[in-house]
Protein backbone atom coordinates (compact mmCIF):
# COMPACT_ATOMS: atom_id res chain seq x y z
CA UNK A 1 0.00 0.00 0.00
CA UNK A 2 1.50 3.03 -1.19
CA UNK A 3 1.36 6.41 1.01
CA UNK A 4 -0.33 9.32 -1.03
CA UNK A 5 0.91 12.65 0.07
CA UNK A 6 -1.15 14.48 -2.59
CA UNK A 7 -4.31 13.01 -0.38
CA UNK A 8 -3.53 13.79 2.96
CA UNK A 9 -2.46 17.18 2.04
CA UNK A 10 -5.86 18.31 0.67
CA UNK A 11 -7.59 17.05 3.54
CA UNK A 12 -5.76 19.32 5.69
CA UNK A 13 -6.21 22.70 3.17
CA UNK A 14 -9.93 21.48 3.64
CA UNK A 15 -9.96 22.23 7.23
CA UNK A 16 -8.09 25.54 7.07
CA UNK A 17 -10.16 26.69 4.20
CA UNK A 18 -13.52 27.69 6.40
CA UNK A 19 -10.92 30.06 7.71
CA UNK A 20 -9.86 31.80 4.88
CA UNK A 21 -13.21 33.38 4.26
CA UNK A 22 -13.01 35.00 7.30
CA UNK A 23 -13.55 39.02 6.47
CA UNK A 24 -10.54 41.64 8.21
CA UNK A 25 -12.74 44.30 10.84
CA UNK A 26 -13.67 47.41 8.39
CA UNK A 27 -11.92 50.40 9.68
CA UNK A 28 -13.82 52.02 11.98
CA UNK A 29 -16.05 55.21 10.30
CA UNK A 30 -13.64 58.86 10.02
CA UNK A 31 -16.35 60.73 12.32
CA UNK A 32 -15.83 57.76 14.88
CA UNK A 33 -12.51 57.91 15.32
CA UNK A 34 -10.58 59.69 18.71
CA UNK A 35 -8.31 61.83 16.07
CA UNK A 36 -11.40 63.18 14.28
CA UNK A 37 -13.01 64.52 17.65
CA UNK A 38 -9.74 65.94 18.91
CA UNK A 39 -9.26 68.40 15.90
CA UNK A 40 -12.97 68.76 15.33
CA UNK A 41 -13.91 70.47 18.97
CA UNK A 42 -11.47 73.14 19.44
CA UNK A 43 -11.95 73.97 15.49
CA UNK A 44 -15.72 74.29 16.58
CA UNK A 45 -15.23 76.68 19.26
CA UNK A 46 -12.63 78.90 17.50
CA UNK A 47 -15.27 79.22 14.75
CA UNK A 48 -18.24 80.05 17.38
CA UNK A 49 -16.11 82.56 19.31
CA UNK A 50 -15.12 84.55 15.92
CA UNK A 51 -18.25 84.21 14.89
CA UNK A 52 -20.17 86.33 17.91
CA UNK A 53 -17.22 88.64 17.95
CA UNK A 54 -18.07 89.30 14.29
CA UNK A 55 -21.78 89.52 14.56
CA UNK A 56 -21.26 91.99 17.64
CA UNK A 57 -18.31 94.38 16.46
CA UNK A 58 -18.73 93.79 12.76
CA UNK A 59 -22.27 92.85 11.74
CA UNK A 60 -24.44 94.65 14.67
CA UNK A 61 -22.76 98.26 14.07
CA UNK A 62 -23.51 97.50 10.25
CA UNK A 63 -27.08 96.67 10.94
CA UNK A 64 -27.70 99.92 13.22
CA UNK A 65 -26.29 102.56 10.67
CA UNK A 66 -28.52 100.76 8.18
CA UNK A 67 -31.75 101.22 10.05
CA UNK A 68 -30.93 104.32 10.93
CA UNK A 69 -30.00 105.76 7.37
CA UNK A 70 -33.63 103.71 6.50
CA UNK A 71 -35.40 105.52 9.21
CA UNK A 72 -37.59 108.80 8.80
CA UNK A 73 -38.34 111.06 11.38
CA UNK A 74 -40.94 114.11 11.38
CA UNK A 75 -42.05 115.88 14.19
CA UNK A 76 -45.24 117.29 14.43
CA UNK A 77 -45.00 120.19 16.89
CA UNK A 78 -41.74 122.40 18.11
CA UNK A 79 -42.19 124.74 20.42
CA UNK A 80 -39.47 127.74 20.36
CA UNK A 81 -39.18 130.00 24.05
CA UNK A 82 -36.77 132.13 25.32
CA UNK A 83 -35.61 133.39 21.60
CA UNK A 84 -32.72 135.16 22.15
CA UNK A 85 -29.67 136.37 19.19
CA UNK A 86 -27.54 134.12 20.37
CA UNK A 87 -29.46 130.80 21.84
CA UNK A 88 -33.05 129.45 21.90
CA UNK A 89 -34.69 126.57 24.16
CA UNK A 90 -36.53 124.12 21.91
CA UNK A 91 -39.16 121.33 22.89
CA UNK A 92 -40.11 119.08 20.20
CA UNK A 93 -42.61 116.10 19.50
CA UNK A 94 -42.93 113.76 16.68
CA UNK A 95 -42.30 109.93 15.55
CA UNK A 96 -39.72 107.94 14.19
CA UNK A 97 -40.80 105.01 11.18
CA UNK A 98 -38.61 102.12 9.60
CA UNK A 99 -36.96 101.89 13.03
CA UNK A 100 -36.27 98.50 12.61
CA UNK A 101 -38.45 95.43 14.34
CA UNK A 102 -36.42 95.08 17.56
CA UNK A 103 -36.55 97.42 20.64
CA UNK A 104 -34.08 99.87 20.89
CA UNK A 105 -33.36 102.66 23.27
CA UNK A 106 -31.60 106.17 21.15
CA UNK A 107 -29.65 108.62 22.74
CA UNK A 108 -27.17 111.49 21.40
CA UNK A 109 -24.40 111.51 23.38
CA UNK A 110 -22.51 114.61 21.58
CA UNK A 111 -23.37 117.85 19.76
CA UNK A 112 -26.20 117.82 16.95
CA UNK A 113 -25.85 120.53 13.95
CA UNK A 114 -28.93 121.76 12.68
CA UNK A 115 -29.04 123.33 9.12
CA UNK A 116 -31.59 124.90 7.29
CA UNK A 117 -31.54 125.21 3.28
CA UNK A 118 -27.64 123.95 3.51
CA UNK A 119 -26.73 126.94 5.68
CA UNK A 120 -25.72 125.93 9.55
CA UNK A 121 -28.11 127.68 12.20
CA UNK A 122 -27.08 126.25 15.44
CA UNK A 123 -25.82 123.12 17.48
CA UNK A 124 -27.85 121.96 20.36
CA UNK A 125 -27.21 119.02 22.85
CA UNK A 126 -30.13 116.40 23.22
CA UNK A 127 -30.69 115.05 26.39
CA UNK A 128 -31.95 111.80 27.73
CA UNK A 129 -33.43 108.88 25.38
CA UNK A 130 -36.23 108.05 23.28
CA UNK A 131 -37.21 104.86 22.46
CA UNK A 132 -38.60 102.69 19.00
CA UNK A 133 -39.50 99.20 18.54
CA UNK A 134 -41.52 97.49 16.07
CA UNK A 135 -40.36 99.94 13.54
CA UNK A 136 -41.80 103.05 14.85
CA UNK A 137 -41.25 105.39 18.12
CA UNK A 138 -42.17 108.73 19.45
CA UNK A 139 -39.82 111.71 20.02
CA UNK A 140 -40.12 114.04 22.92
CA UNK A 141 -37.20 116.21 23.00
CA UNK A 142 -35.90 119.38 24.91
CA UNK A 143 -32.70 121.07 24.34
CA UNK A 144 -31.27 124.27 24.21
CA UNK A 145 -29.97 125.48 20.56
CA UNK A 146 -26.95 127.92 20.24
CA UNK A 147 -27.30 130.34 17.44
CA UNK A 148 -23.85 129.88 15.59
CA UNK A 149 -25.11 132.29 11.92
CA UNK A 150 -27.57 134.95 13.23
CA UNK A 151 -28.06 136.07 10.23
CA UNK A 152 -29.06 132.88 8.63
CA UNK A 153 -31.48 132.00 11.70
CA UNK A 154 -33.40 135.60 11.22
CA UNK A 155 -33.81 134.50 7.49
CA UNK A 156 -35.11 130.55 8.57
CA UNK A 157 -37.64 132.69 11.47
CA UNK A 158 -39.02 135.13 8.65
CA UNK A 159 -39.69 131.79 6.68
CA UNK A 160 -41.06 129.59 9.12
CA UNK A 161 -43.19 132.00 10.09
CA UNK A 162 -45.04 132.05 6.80
CA UNK A 163 -44.09 127.98 5.63
CA UNK A 164 -47.09 125.48 6.40
CA UNK A 165 -44.13 123.10 7.06
CA UNK A 166 -40.07 123.34 6.56
CA UNK A 167 -37.11 120.78 6.50
CA UNK A 168 -34.54 120.68 9.18
CA UNK A 169 -31.04 119.14 8.52
CA UNK A 170 -29.77 117.48 11.43
CA UNK A 171 -26.03 116.10 11.86
CA UNK A 172 -24.17 114.33 14.74
CA UNK A 173 -23.56 111.44 16.20
CA UNK A 174 -25.82 109.01 17.91
CA UNK A 175 -26.06 105.65 20.41
CA UNK A 176 -28.69 102.89 19.74
CA UNK A 177 -28.94 100.21 22.78
CA UNK A 178 -31.02 97.05 21.13
CA UNK A 179 -30.70 93.40 22.25
CA UNK A 180 -29.00 94.13 25.51
CA UNK A 181 -25.94 95.82 23.48
CA UNK A 182 -25.23 99.29 23.16
CA UNK A 183 -23.80 100.62 19.43
CA UNK A 184 -21.93 103.66 19.92
CA UNK A 185 -20.79 106.86 17.89
CA UNK A 186 -23.32 105.82 14.66
CA UNK A 187 -23.71 108.66 12.45
CA UNK A 188 -26.76 111.03 12.49
CA UNK A 189 -27.66 112.77 8.73
CA UNK A 190 -31.14 113.65 8.33
CA UNK A 191 -33.44 115.89 6.83
CA UNK A 192 -35.96 116.32 9.29
CA UNK A 193 -39.97 117.64 8.38
CA UNK A 194 -41.95 119.98 10.36
CA UNK A 195 -44.98 119.90 9.55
Amino acid sequence: MAFDIREEDDTQHEEFDEYEDVKQPAPPKFYKRRKFWYFCIPNAIIALIVAVILALYVIMPKIAQSLMNKATINFSQIDITNPSPTSMDVVMQGDMQHTGPFHADISFPGTVTVSWNGIELGTTEIPGTSTASGGHGTLNLQSSVAITNSTAFAEFSSYMLNAESFVWHLEGKLNVKALGRTVKNLNLSKDITVN
